[in-house]
């Protein structure tokens, strides 16, 4: 049975179970329905102010999901650190790669990893 807890919101380290991207929560800075590779599936151009919720959005690939039955916000790191906690560990350091396809090419599939793999499925277009 879950108890109603109101508006309690739990700061939580989040990553989309579909595609490992962290989803970190904050206001839109405008009216933009999203940004990363995958528009927002949200159907208005109201702007996001974050109040409390359940289900999140991943700005990556477009999946929603619910980390818990009570309302999370998703945060880069959280302030507190117990006494039998290891120590902090800073996220991997993005790295750019530039592929060039021809006009030929296209990419059909990309998915990156929680350790930073980066899969990128590229194929011909068809004649």
């Amino acid at each position: 049975m879950i108890r109603d807890l109101g508006n309690l919101v739990v700061d939580m380290i989040l990553f989309c179970p579909k595609c490992g991207m962290q989803h970190i929560d904050k206001p839109d800075d405008d009216v933009s329905l999203g940004s990363g590779p995958m528009p927002a599936r949200r159907m208005t151009a109201e702007r996001w102010t974050n109040p409390p919720h359940r289900s999140h959005l991943c700005h990556g690939c477009g999946h929603i999901w619910r980390p818990s039955d009570v309302h999370t916000n998703g945060v880069a790191k959280i302030r507190s650190k117990g006494v039998n906690d290891s120590p902090l560990v800073e996220p991997l350091e993005a790295w750019g790669v530039d592929v060039r396809l021809g006009s030929q090419m296209y990419v059909a599939h990309s998915n990156q990893f929680r350790n930073g793999t980066l899969i990128v499925t590229i194929k011909r277009k068809p004649r």
